[in-house]
């Protein structure tokens, strides 16, 4: 992938990031508990933008390592990778509490799974 469609790519993830995550937040049972939540950048502060872009630029490397073509894809692969960071970011500090940790895997994947939509429309999960 080229500079260019990472650099787009990753400003696309980052937003994406940001502004989904602030509207999931709201949902009761997942607002909180997903790992996004727990960062407190729906704020907006530098360091919530600068974070959403760290993570929009891993997420655009991953899907762009997958080759992943359209939205769907992305979505689907974003989403699967937001479970997977996801559940093992909560079970680290899991308490034992099984809702936390289903709103954990629902959360990040409507938040991931957005975000590599994005990714794939803006161009950086292919090699083309």
């Amino acid at each position: 992938m080229d500079i260019k469609k990472l650099v787009t790519a990753t400003v696309v993830a980052g937003i994406a990031l940001l502004v989904v995550d602030y509207v999931v937040d709201m949902v009761p049972f997942i607002g909180g508990h997903h790992p996004h939540g727990h960062h407190d950048h729906n704020d907006f502060s530098l360091y919530g933008v600068l974070g959403a872009l760290g993570h929009g630029l891993v997420l655009a490397v991953v899907l762009g390592w997958r080759g992943v073509g359209d939205a769907m894809d992305g979505a689907k692969a974003g989403a699967t990778y937001g479970v997977l960071l996801s559940l093992a970011h909560s079970l680290e500090m899991w308490g034992g509490d099984a809702g936390e940790l289903v709103g954990a895997a629902v959360g990040s994947a409507v938040v991931v799974g957005i975000a590599g939509a994005a990714v794939a429309m803006a161009g950086g999960g292919s090699d083309d």
